[in-house]
């Protein structure tokens, strides 16, 4: 009975434990930053408040709790083995019908929820162009003027390009930064699955208690 009560409790802290940890990878926040220009591009992020952090500057390291991590290479016998199980469970997917409407609304919603949730805190891109005919230039400063917009009137989001009329030139030069947590993508991806439309589309049934 006492070998029982322990492999019980055991087993309880074991739970909790599992649980902790997977709700640390849930909120840990993922960071990110890139930095453009004409001569290179820098890449940085982390996750696990920081544990892990990748860095990438014409070469890419993988750093877990301050120690480097070194990437090898996989095989291209195991990727040819891959994409052949990959092909096999493709050919078992179901086929559904056509979407509704309303379904097409929800995806939409869903899919426009994630892109401002993953989308970068703060970016900007400052361009330098000029073509060989000034038209041409003008044009596409004004055609950017339209697409940047709707960019421009975000908080911390700078977007600009700068004409060169009289000479050939093209320059660049970019900053973005994001911050999000896996469990801000499942919250609206959890509430898609359960609308009703949804569920009877691809046939999820959710199991109810008898009265």
């Amino acid at each position: 009975m006492i070998i029982l009560k322990i492999l019980l409790m055991i087993i309880f802290y074991l739970f909790i434990f599992l649980l902790s940890i997977l709700f640390i990878l849930l909120i840990s926040p993922i960071k990110g930053s890139a930095s453009i220009d004409t001569s290179s591009i820098r890449l940085k992020g982390s996750y696990l408040f920081g544990i892990l952090k990748i860095e990438y500057n014409q070469t890419l390291i993988v750093k877990i709790l301050g120690f480097n991590l070194s990437m090898g290479d996989s095989d291209d016998e195991e990727d040819s083995e891959s994409n052949e199980k990959k092909d096999v469970k493709e050919k078992k997917k179901k086929s559904f019908g056509r979407p509704s409407l309303e379904i097409l609304h929800l995806t939409l919603d869903l899919i426009k929820k994630l892109i401002r949730i993953i989308a970068p805190k703060e970016a900007r891109l400052q361009l330098t162009l000029g073509l060989d005919d000034p038209y041409y230039t003008e044009m596409a400063h004004i055609i950017s003027m339209v697409l940047f917009l709707p960019l421009n009137s975000r908080k911390k989001y700078t977007f600009h390009l700068t004409p060169v009329l009289n000479d050939i030139a093209i320059d660049y030069k970019g900053y973005a930064r994001i911050n999000f947590s896996i469990i801000q993508l499942i919250l609206p991806l959890l509430r898609f699955i359960i609308r009703k439309p949804v569920r009877e589309y691809f046939n999820i049934k959710i199991i109810k208690r008898k009265p």
